[in-house]
């Protein structure tokens, strides 16, 4: 299984993101929070709204928090694709991520790495690499 990456073709053309009855009165109450100007300053709060509604950000919802924040959809791409806590594909119900940097490479996080990619069937188990979670 590869790692959960953008793909253009997530969503078919034309659907719209449909957003629960009290998810407006939270991103209403986020851009009211902020001074006029700065309602970017609320894209992870939304895109995190958005992904709790769909389980992942398929491109649609990045297309409406965008919306929503009245900013340029890239900026809002740029967001999502930097932060491993979105999931930009459908994952499976429980997400493994496993550190590769060298220390945890040192460690032998390349065999964790290929036994996860062994159990990752995308249903049950996904599998995503990340930058370093114990380090502290």
């Amino acid at each position: 299984m590869a790692m959960i990456t953008a793909d253009p073709k997530d969503v078919a053309a034309g659907r719209v993101l449909r957003v629960h009855a009290r998810e407006p009165r939270k991103v209403k109450r986020l851009r009211r929070e902020l001074s006029p100007g700065r309602q970017a300053s609320a894209v992870i709060s939304v895109l995190d709204l958005a992904q709790r509604q769909q389980g992942w950000l398929p491109r649609v919802a990045m297309n409406e928090v965008a919306r929503i924040l009245d900013m340029a959809p890239i900026r809002v791409y740029e967001i999502a694709t930097f932060y491993t806590m979105f999931q930009l594909k459908p994952k499976g119900k429980y997400l493994l991520q496993v550190c590769t940097t060298t220390p945890c490479w040192l460690r032998g996080s390349d065999a964790i790495m290929k036994a996860c990619q062994h159990a990752a069937d995308g249903e049950t188990f996904s599998v995503q690499e990340v930058e370093c979670l114990g380090a502290a």
